[in-house]
């Protein structure tokens, strides 16, 4: 646990007003390296449960890790994979937007997805899609560099096929608002993916829609304690998903605001109930947990039980490092991505 004077200072400090593709570049290089390596991808691109053969753009999630990696360390040939990982995410791309899937052997007997699951997958792999390109985007040196000149004509050839992907997405915008009504990582995902083309592509209406998902995200906040509701009551390990991705929309929102107030509040509030569940070792206490819980009956996915998301943890500190302009919760997040790498070494 945190001492008060820190958490006060977090309650107090404003978030810088930046571009966001510029805020994205100001991250800890060392930390961006790690999110990066945890998500990267094939010669071909394929992230994920994609990388042994092609499943779903669900599984290309996290791929814009790559751009902020890039762009902090200003490195083309990083950036260049994060393209490549999206050139191959557009390759399953069908007409109305949506994308192929192909159920593994393994899973053919687990059931058919609905349509609120095909929707959902297409929003977490559409907010990690538009996060990635919006960071170059608005990024100064992406778009000056001759050392990016080839990525940024790659750029321009991805975005007419954004289009269809956010037309679907607004197609199916009342399935997931129903879907994920009381999930509030889900409806961040959402919102993200809404906020992200609709920036990239200047559609109002796509704003619009997101701003309606953070609003009901925001109202799954536990009034006394900060966290987001998930399951019923308080989660480690879905509060930090749901935090790193409110971060995600905050900082976005920094020029040209379209999101609702109070987002900023709602961050550090959660990030400080984030904090307490840290233990002194770096690891996330799960005590208590509504939805994961390692060792006993927590929940499944695809056949696997759910573990700490620590790639969300890590992002969630290293996002809040940023806007709140504390290096110290960058420091936590290195303790934390320590204490689990070296958990794994043992085992």
């Amino acid at each position: 646990m945190l001492a008060l004077a820190l958490i006060t200072t977090l309650l107090q400090t404003d978030i810088v007003p930046a571009e966001y593709g510029e805020q994205i570049a100001s991250l800890p290089v060392h930390t961006a390296r790690r999110l990066a390596e945890a998500h990267k991808p094939t010669a071909n691109g394929a992230i994920g449960r994609n990388r042994a053969a092609y499943f779903h753009v669900r599984f290309q999630l996290g791929m814009h890790h790559l751009a902020d990696y890039g762009l902090a360390a200003r490195r083309a040939d990083v950036i260049d994979r994060f393209l490549t990982a999206v050139e191959f995410s557009l390759q399953h791309q069908q007409a109305d937007g949506d994308y192929r899937l192909v159920i593994p052997d393994a899973l053919k007997n687990a059931g058919r997805p609905s349509v609120a699951d095909r929707a959902s997958g297409v929003a977490f792999f559409a907010s990690s899609l538009g996060l990635g390109l919006y960071a170059l985007e608005t990024n100064g040196w992406f778009q000056e560099s001759d050392d990016c000149a080839m990525a940024r004509r790659r750029v321009q050839k991805i975005k007419p096929r954004l289009r269809a992907t956010l037309d679907y997405l607004l197609t199916h915008q009342q399935t997931l608002k129903t879907a994920d009504a009381e999930a509030p990582n889900r409806l961040l995902f959402d919102a993200l993916a809404f906020e992200s083309l609709g920036r990239l592509l200047s559609h109002k209406e796509s704003q619009q829609v997101a701003a309606s998902f953070v609003v009901r995200a925001v109202s799954l906040v536990d009034a006394q304690e900060g966290y987001f509701i998930e399951g019923g009551g308080f989660d480690s390990s879905y509060n930090a998903v749901a935090t790193a991705l409110a971060l995600r929309l905050l900082m976005m929102d920094q020029q040209q605001p379209s999101l609702p107030p109070g987002l900023r509040t709602v961050c550090k509030n959660a990030v400080r109930w984030q904090q307490q569940r840290v233990l002194k070792s770096g690891e996330v206490s799960t005590a208590g947990n509504s939805r994961v819980k390692p060792g006993e009956a927590g929940e499944s996915f695809l056949g696997k039980k759910k573990g700490v998301d620590v790639g969300h943890i890590v992002e969630a500190f290293l996002l809040a490092s940023h806007t709140m302009q504390d290096e110290s919760l960058n420091a936590l997040a290195l303790h934390v991505l320590s204490f689990y790498e070296h958990r794994g070494q043992q085992k």
